[in-house]
């Protein structure tokens, strides 16, 4: 009874999956990037290019702690769990309750999914079309892996000429894409760029806001600080928000402990209590 009243906040598998929306070769341990240890760029010159230049240095990740904070409606779900990446290969995330009993481990590659229900010791296994219901028919492999590693040149690229949209916003600068909300009205199942923000004095990605075509929902990714391992930059902390009428969601993930480019356990092992399901329902 004692464990149920722990994990009780995990018996519902599309709370769960929200959050994943909401969601080689040296390792150690990250370092807190500040202002005087990165150097500063133009902004018209360089900063494409060393996100380019970041992202291609990062073949695996291994967020093998993090915690996380989910509020929705007036009510928080904290919870903690583990990351691990393969470049456009797969990223198996482990949830487990604050009190560190694992729930659910979710394996996701481009055409597949793979979701384990330790509680009820059930699994399932199937196309990833299953996800593509609402919200989480945007949230696929690519768009995970892109918000994971600041892959700009893939979420955040706008596709426009940066001279001609930037702007000044405080201690950032921004690129606006002014076509977005009718890009938005136009398409099926998309999400626009509308605008993303450096700091002008060390050139990180610092937010990026998108407009979900479907619903008219509006998303910000914030970046709230980075990780510097082995010379590569990973975000340290981030915030996914979610607005839409008159919902409000917030997800906020600290990654306590990472090291890139580190062979790990890239494969899940199914014991034999474990029974197969046959859909997501079933879980």
């Amino acid at each position: 009874m004692q464990r149920n009243r722990k994990t009780f906040a995990f018996k519902n598998l599309y709370g769960i999956v929200f959050v994943v929306f909401l969601f080689g070769f040296n390792g150690c341990t990250a370092k807190k990037i500040t202002k005087e240890s990165y150097q500063p760029v133009k902004f018209t010159e360089d900063y494409i290019e060393r996100n380019r230049e970041n992202y291609n240095s990062i073949d695996r990740v291994w967020f093998k702690k993090f915690s996380a904070s989910f509020e929705s409606n007036g009510k928080t779900q904290k919870f903690k769990g583990n990351i691990r990446l393969v470049k456009d290969s797969l990223i198996i995330l482990g949830l487990s309750s604050n009190v560190g009993i694992e729930a659910f481990r979710i394996m996701l590659r481009k055409d597949s999914v793979f979701i384990l229900n330790r509680l009820k010791s059930t699994y399932y296994a199937g196309n990833v079309s299953e996800l593509k219901r609402g919200r989480l028919s945007i949230m696929n492999f690519q768009v995970l892996q892109d918000i994971l590693l600041v892959n700009q040149m893939g979420l955040f690229h706008l596709n426009i000429k940066p001279e001609s949209v930037q702007t000044e916003s405080g201690k950032s600068y921004c690129y606006v894409n002014n076509d977005a909300d009718y890009n938005a009205l136009i398409s099926h199942n998309k999400l626009i760029p509308k605008k993303i923000c450096y700091g002008k004095k060390d050139g990180l990605l610092e937010t990026g806001d998108f407009i979900f075509s479907e619903w008219n929902e509006t998303i910000k990714v914030i970046y709230q600080e980075y990780s510097r391992i082995s010379g590569s930059l990973v975000p340290k902390s981030l915030i996914l928000l979610s607005s839409y009428k008159n919902d409000n969601e917030k997800l906020e993930i600290v990654f306590e402990k990472t090291e890139i480019n580190i062979i790990f356990p890239a494969r899940i092992k199914i014991g034999t209590k474990y029974k197969r399901v046959n859909s997501l329902n079933a879980l």
